[in-house]
Parts: structure tokens; sequence; C-alpha cells
């Protein structure tokens, strides 16, 4: 398993540590996925790693940021949303499903938080 995070190594290690205490591995990856270097850093990890070969991606993006009134939302702020709840999860999801064979689950979830 490879847990990738951009901001929080102190949570990225937190989930290691539970998912070796229930006896599995994982490989912890800091990208910023909202940039293509990012994404092709957690894909060159994965494969190290791993192997080529990939059953699951959990896409867990997206977060509150800042709360804005429609009105107060400009075009830089935008871009920020659309890259971290779209972009991220979209190249993501086309780097690595190559690795992927038949049978592999892609699964997308996204923030709770309201304005």
């Amino acid at each position: 398993m490879v847990i990738n995070y951009n901001s929080s190594a102190s949570k990225a290690e937190e989930t290691k540590k539970m998912i070796e205490d229930a006896g599995g591995s994982c490989t912890i990856v800091r990208a910023d996925l909202t940039k293509m270097t990012g994404v092709q850093k957690l894909k060159d990890a994965t494969v190290a790693a791993y192997g080529s070969e990939v059953h699951v991606l959990v896409n867990n993006t997206g977060g509150l940021v800042a709360r804005k009134k429609t009105e107060e939302v400009d075009e830089e702020f935008f871009d920020l949303l659309v890259d971290l709840n779209y972009k991220s999860t979209f190249f993501v999801t086309q780097a690595i499903r190559p690795l992927m064979g038949d049978g592999g689950s892609i699964i997308n979830l996204s923030s709770l938080a309201r304005s």
C-alpha cells in the first residue's frame, strides 16, 4: 500500500502505524498531486515499492481550504479548488489506470466540508 500526503507527515505516519499494527505494510510518499511532477513521483514510488500491478486506487482528496461566499471567489481561488478536487483525481487515475488489470477498483472520495 502507498500513502501519499502533501502537508501532514504526522498523519501519514499515524496511518502507516495503524496499517502495520494490523499486519500490513506500506510506503509513504510526499507529493503535491495538483502538479504533474507530483503525480509522476507517486507513480514512480508505487512501481519501485510494489511493482507495476495495482489492484485498488483510492483518490481521497479535497478539503476546506477557505470559506468564501460565491461572490468572493476569484480566478486564483477557483483554480486552486479545481486543481485540488478535480485535476489531482483525474491525473492520478490517468497515471495509475494502465497499471490496473481486469477487476481493479478505483474509489473516489471527496470532502464533506460545507460552506
